[in-house]
């Protein structure tokens, strides 16, 4: 299969799960954003900052957000972990799980504080579990991608 294919359908296996676990709200992992950290760190050319961004803004309207809110995270976590995924990739797999949070935490801030300047309140502190839950599902969502990046030799 062609590379494309497999991470659009990936993609789409992640906005399904977002979907499916909905109903538990806040202690929900960050399915999209796990399965987009993997992929930029396994293959860094495959993802655009553009088509980030475009699966932010159906992120947004899966999740019933403000749109553009989830793609201008997306895209400014990404691009920290573009400028760094040659150092990221050769950690261990707990220390890219704590890195994982780090940067969920950010993203979850920079959410807050958008929903805040919005006056929205849509979002709470509560949506930091989501990091921390995203983080114990790292190793899962790794070693699951990796074989399937493995299974058909995606570089």
């Amino acid at each position: 299969m062609n590379n494309i294919v497999i991470i659009f359908l990936s993609t789409l296996i992640s906005i399904v799960l977002t979907i499916s676990t909905f109903p538990l709200g806040n202690f929900s992992p960050d399915w999209i954003y796990l399965f987009i950290i993997y992929w930029i760190l396994a293959a860094p050319g495959l993802y655009s900052l553009l088509a980030i961004w475009l699966i932010g803004l159906l992120a947004d309207a899966t999740l019933g957000a403000v749109l553009g809110l989830n793609g201008l995270v997306y895209v400014i976590i990404s691009f920290i972990i573009l400028r760094s995924y040659k150092s990221l990739r050769y950690f261990t797999i707990l220390q890219q799980s704590i890195i994982v949070f780090l940067l969920l935490a950010i993203k979850a801030t920079i959410i807050i504080w958008i929903d805040s300047l919005l006056n929205m309140d849509a979002y709470t502190f509560a949506l930091y579990w989501s990091c921390f839950i995203s983080a114990l599902s790292w190793p899962i969502i790794f070693y699951s991608l990796r074989y399937i990046r493995r299974k058909y030799n995606i570089s």
